[in-house]
């Protein structure tokens, strides 16, 4: 067989990267082509993500490539763009960690509890969610906002951008506070409780291909694909289990997502105390999981280091160090503190001074207590995990930069007692390209997209 060229367009809230992948019928090998800093720019008092620079990194990326048969493209699901009725974007994205934005959500609970929407919507509600920023744009931007014909959530919109195509994704909806997920369609009951607008896009038709986009190497269009936009489902794609429904994830970058698969949703009380959401799959599966912080909190050390002492991060190092000196001080990385930028270290410094581990000032006690309190974290959820739903597990993935760190493998093995298989790294862009093939009926599903990737990347077991 030819190879098949897919590219994947991956949008991370820390980094934007765009791999191929090359399908020769049983195999896929993958490539980096280009991989580029994805930070949020502060403009007057907000936090905006720089829309033209992503669109840019993706023209950049067609052109890089020749015979490319389809792209797909996935994205954090926290933020989202307003298209007017000349489809011109009204304004740059806000960013789901400004605070701004984020303070507008008391508007929204005060008119509908957390519990409320859960039992519509199957996922925790948090201050960060695409529906909060509609409020928050209503109530700051009325005569800019009332020009908005249609969102986008954030895959949708650089798609759109690309194609001039508006489209759908109920993996992005699922966790924007807008969508019922008994229903598989937007909450327009909640919708018209708090004044919105009809701006939400069409649920139906769901093609597979969303757009069109040219390209410039070759005389023809690169197709589009309508894949898992949310990029927390993208990346579930790419567990190289053979049962699913025995397996745990852990799917580690900015945030932490620690769940499992479920072929119905639980919407119970219990499940909502213990923090637990309902998110859009592939293809009717539902992803149970919860978000914790993760490692967005080293991300914002590393600054820190390179910015105050220079000292540009050294992974293997701090890897080794964090094995030799048997650290046990730990964070509580959803502690408020560490969802916001700034001074990182410090407050990692002084949460650890509160437990008990004052004077740990040293760099490599703040990896180490960082990993550490991101798999007691995962630890604690997986026990969660196991009493509502009533069954065990037989081993943990862990998937994304998380999965390069034996010393994070090692902790999670330590607290769980599971099996623990780390990989792969790049799994959203991974199950970006697995699902591409799906939608062409180069693979038949899950099954065999887990198969194909056993074939082809290193699996590494702890």
């Amino acid at each position: 067989m030819r190879q098949k060229k897919i590219m994947a367009l991956d949008y991370g809230a820390g980094s934007m990267r765009n791999i191929i992948g090359s399908f020769n019928g049983s195999r896929l090998d993958f490539s980096e082509i280009m991989r580029q800093q994805n930070l949020p720019v502060k403009i007057g008092e907000n936090l905006y993500w720089d829309i033209w620079m992503m669109y840019r990194f993706a023209l950049e990326s067609i052109c890089k490539e020749s015979d490319v048969y389809s792209l797909g493209i996935d994205t954090w699901g926290a933020d989202l763009g307003l298209i007017d009725g000349r489809g011109k974007l009204l304004f740059f994205p806000l960013s789901y960690r400004d605070p701004k934005v984020q303070s507008s959500a008391s508007e929204v609970f005060s008119a509908i509890s957390d519990y409320e929407l859960y039992q519509s919507n199957g996922t925790i509600i948090e201050d960060i969610c695409p529906f909060v920023h509609l409020n928050y744009w209503k109530k700051h931007a009325p005569e800019y906002f009332a020009k908005a014909e249609k969102i986008q959530l954030m895959a949708n919109l650089v798609g759109f951008l690309l194609s001039g195509e508006i489209s759908f994704d109920n993996t992005a909806a699922s966790p924007s506070g807008m969508y019922d997920l008994r229903q598989d369609g937007w909450n327009y009951t909640l919708m018209d409780k708090l004044g919105m607008p009809d701006i939400l896009p069409e649920t139906d038709p769901r093609p597979d291909i969303i757009g069109k986009v040219k390209a410039p190497l070759s005389s023809g269009e690169i197709p589009i694909m309508r894949i898992c936009g949310h990029d927390t489902a993208s990346a579930l794609m790419a567990v190289p289990a053979k049962n699913r429904d025995r397996t745990i994830y852990i799917s580690s970058g900015s945030w932490v997502m620690t769940g499992c698969f479920l072929r119905e949703p639980v919407i119970t009380r219990e499940a909502f105390e213990a923090g637990l959401s309902n998110e859009n799959g592939f293809n009717g599966e539902i992803n149970f999981l919860r978000y914790s912080n993760g490692l967005y909190i080293i991300q914002e050390c590393a600054r820190d280091w390179l910015n105050k002492t220079n000292w540009n991060i050294d992974y293997d190092y701090l890897e080794e160090q964090a094995f030799a000196m048997h650290f046990e001080g730990m964070i509580d990385p959803d502690s408020a503190e560490f969802t916001y930028p700034g001074n990182m270290c410090e407050k990692v410094r002084t949460y650890l001074g509160k437990v008990g581990y004052s004077g740990s000032t040293e760099k490599e006690k703040i990896y180490a207590a960082v990993l550490n309190g991101i798999a007691h974290v995962s630890a604690n959820t997986i026990r969660d995990l196991k009493r509502i739903l009533g069954k065990e597990f037989d081993s943990v993935y862990v998937l994304g930069g998380g999965s390069k760190s034996p010393y994070l493998c090692h902790r999670i093995k330590m607290e769980t007692h599971l099996n623990i298989y780390a990989g792969p790294v790049e799994a959203s862009a991974t199950g970006n390209i697995c699902t591409q093939l799906i939608r062409q009926g180069e693979i038949k599903n899950t099954l065999e997209a887990a198969e194909l990737l056993n074939n082809s990347i290193i699996i590494q077991e702890y």
